[in-house]
């Protein structure tokens, strides 16, 4: 679109679209993409670009959709009216629940995320021990992993299951209240597809009516794209263990880091780049 400054993390270059393009291939073809570090550098863009439409593309989990609300309100204090968010957010514990309740999987125990734990707390992983599952909150160092699962262990030869922190450092059971509570007053949930996952109930995040004005999909004529799966792409499966990387027909073949097909390649953490990476 003519007029319009597409703004997003880094992360989201190479991410194929429904075309099979990426922003950076957009970008390349003379589309105004700016790879920003934080939601508020976005109130500048659009402060100093009054001609323009500036729309940050709203993506990630309770970690980053509180500061994109953030801005958001920002902007309605400030009354600036070119600036709008595709929100594709998404939350954790309707995924997890999804997890535990596909029959294909025989799960034992979750390792739970510490940066999103330190926003929705313990106790929003609690359908985990509930279905019999063991449950820790991790950090990030080789370290922190250990401990978690010598924690998990604890837990399946005890029988008792439960929601435990070896992330003290950073989480506690209620989470961030105030972040949370000032998100749910921005956002609503909604039902939302997932690559390799399918539609997950309650899953996603749409602006409320209030917020309307800063709602991309409300203000612009986007289709209405059904995501469908790529033939082929195993990133289904492999997020799920049903598979390794090295199963995906596509792994290592048209599937690279630097032509990254599915999720599970397009990010540096991503199952599959580390495969690609390390094995």
């Amino acid at each position: 679109m003519k007029n319009v400054i597409f703004a997003t993390f880094g992360d989201m270059l190479r991410v194929p679209g429904t075309d099979s393009d990426s922003l950076q291939k957009k970008r390349a073809e003379g589309c105004d993409v700016r790879v920003v570090s934080s939601a508020d550098e976005c109130i500048a863009l659009a402060e100093t670009h009054l001609q323009k439409e500036v729309i940050m593309m709203g993506i990630g989990f309770e970690t980053t959709a509180p500061t994109i609300a953030a801005t958001v309100e920002v902007c309605r204090k400030k009354e600036i009216h070119n600036f709008s968010v595709f929100s594709v957010h998404k939350i954790v514990p309707p995924a997890i629940h999804a997890l535990i309740a596909d029959p294909l999987l025989k799960i034992d125990a979750f390792l739970c995320p510490g940066h999103v734990s330190t926003m929705i707390g313990s106790a929003a992983y609690q359908m985990i021990p509930d279905a019999g599952c063991a449950a820790v909150i991790t950090g990030f160092e080789p370290v922190d992993i250990l401990e978690g699962i010598w924690m998990i262990l604890e837990q399946i030869e005890s029988g008792k299951k439960e929601v435990s922190i070896q992330y003290t450092r950073g989480v506690r059971p209620e989470g961030n209240t105030r972040a949370m509570t000032f998100l749910q007053s921005i956002f609503h949930t909604t039902d939302a597809q997932w690559r390799g996952l399918g539609t997950i109930p309650a899953s996603g995040l749409v602006f409320r009516s209030e917020y309307e004005a800063f709602d991309t999909l409300a203000n612009f004529p986007v289709p209405d794209i059904q995501s469908t799966d790529i033939k082929g792409c195993g990133c289904g499966d492999i997020l799920r263990g049903i598979k390794a990387p090295q199963d995906c027909p596509l792994f290592k073949n048209i599937c690279t880091p630097t032509n990254p097909v599915g999720p599970c390649m397009v990010s540096s953490e991503g199952t599959c780049s580390t495969h690609y990476k390390y094995y």
